[in-house]
C-alpha cells in the first residue's frame, strides 16, 4: 500500500472516529436532557444506567481517536 493510500484510510479512520464522538456527545445531551425532566424514578434509574454506558462509550471512542492521531504523528 502506498504512502498515500495509508495516509487516505487513517485520515477515514480519523473522521469515521470524529463523528461517531460527535453521535456520542448528541446522544449523551439527550440522556443529560431526559434524566433532568424525568420524575419517574424507574425512568431516573434508566437514565442513569443511560449516561453511564454512553459515557464508557464516549471514553473508549476517544482514547481510539488519540490513538490514530498518534499513530499519524
Amino acid at each position: 500500500m502506498s504512502k498515500a493510500a495509508r495516509r487516505r484510510e487513517r485520515r477515514e479512520q480519523q473522521t469515521a472516529a470524529e463523528r461517531e464522538i460527535l453521535q456520542l456527545q448528541n446522544s449523551l445531551s439527550c440522556a443529560y436532557s431526559t434524566f433532568n425532566h424525568t420524575l419517574d424514578p424507574e425512568l431516573l434509574e434508566a437514565s442513569i444506567l443511560e449516561i453511564q454506558a454512553l459515557q464508557s462509550r464516549y471514553s473508549s471512542a476517544l482514547r481510539g481517536l488519540k490513538l490514530l492521531y498518534r499513530e499519524a504523528g
